[in-house]
């Protein structure tokens, strides 16, 4: 606690003033002097020396900075008051901005802390909004991701770097009790097969991704630009598919065209297929210009499988924050010969950019 020992005005005079200054913190003297100031600027003297004792605010309980004329020449100031606690001190930086905005108005230093105010005020305001857009960049992208390819994949072990997976059962208990799983919102099957495009004198290479009728659409529905869905026939499979932008203007295809899809397999063999929609993600590196969505029938049907065998089953969850969680229940329950794989570790390279973009 700072206390007010003693504080005279010696020798006041117009041009400098004298003054006995004692103060003590919790009662051990630390300032006992006589100082001559300037006039103008004694309470900036009597601030420094404040702040030289390590005072870091200055707080008057009672006692106003009182002035009376003296034979109308000299002036008596009682800024500090004898005997009189001042609590926790001065802060020298607010005093000089205090200072600076209030005591000098219209002057070339008040004018410089206004500029000053406005120009951090608009940078902030810039930064801020700049983080919320890139908030809502990373957000958009991974939801793109998500939607094509869910959260988790299962798939069959295997050393093999294809992009066709290995066939395997999928009526397993993740895919038939979902609900007996934390956090597990929803398992659809899925298989990929490569395969060339002919429209026209137009060949374009592309990775034809069946899927069956336990397809997500809603999660989708955000990519499909133009168009509708696929059909799922009854009997047989869907000879529609939907394509992506940049795939249709490749091969020079419009919604409703017909395209014929070669696959590679021996013999060769091939399908006249619909374009029954088109979507888009802006991720063409990934899907955009090499996938198309058509029936998992079809390739079925390719491959002599029966039904119930599919080349993989994508997992969604109910909170993208319990991935791991998700991730874990389902290694632990999962058998041996089957690898459990979460959507950012597939696509890592785009994940860790969007770490180091936040």
């Amino acid at each position: 606690m700072l206390r007010c020992e003693r504080f005279d005005d010696v020798h006041p005079s117009r041009l400098q003033r004298v003054y006995q200054m004692r103060l003590s913190n919790n009662g051990r003297l630390i300032h006992d002097k006589t100082h001559a100031f300037p006039g103008k600027f004694w309470k900036q003297y009597i601030h420094l020396i404040c702040a030289h004792h390590r005072l870091t605010g200055l707080r008057l309980a009672g006692g106003r900075r009182q002035a009376r004329e003296e034979e109308k020449k000299s002036y008596h100031f009682s800024f500090f008051v004898p005997g009189q606690n001042y609590g926790t001190i001065l802060n020298l930086s607010y005093f000089l901005a205090q200072r600076i905005s209030r005591e000098q108005k219209g002057g070339f230093a008040s004018t410089i802390h206004s500029i000053a105010i406005v120009t951090l005020s608009v940078g902030l305001a810039a930064s801020i909004v700049a983080f919320l857009i890139m908030e809502g960049f990373q957000t958009t992208v991974k939801n793109r991701i998500y939607s094509f390819s869910a959260n988790i994949l299962v798939t069959k072990l295997s050393l093999n770097n294809s992009m066709e997976e290995q066939p395997f059962d999928f009526n397993i208990p993740l895919y038939k009790h979902p609900e007996d799983f934390e956090f597990i919102d929803h398992v659809q099957e899925y298989s990929h097969r490569p395969g060339l495009i002919k429209a026209g004198d137009d060949v374009l290479g592309i990775v034809f991704k069946g899927i069956g009728k336990s397809f997500d659409q809603t999660a989708f529905s955000e990519n499909l630009k133009e168009g509708s869905f696929l059909h799922f026939s009854d009997s047989g499979y869907s000879h529609e598919v939907v394509v992506s932008r940049v795939i249709a203007d490749k091969v020079k295809a419009n919604l409703g065209d017909e395209i014929t899809v070669h696959f590679f397999q021996n013999p060769p063999r091939f399908r006249k297929l619909k374009i029954a929609g088109i979507y888009e993600t802006n991720l063409s590196d990934y899907f955009d210009s090499k996938i198309i969505i058509g029936d998992l029938a079809l390739i079925q049907r390719l491959n002599d499988w029966p039904d119930s065998v599919a080349g993989g089953l994508e997992v969604f969850v109910t909170d993208l924050s319990k991935v791991d969680e998700a991730y874990d229940q389902i290694g632990e329950r999962m058998d041996f010969d089957l690898f459990v794989e979460k959507v950012s570790d597939k696509f890592v390279q785009v994940f860790e950019w969007l770490g180091l973009v936040s």
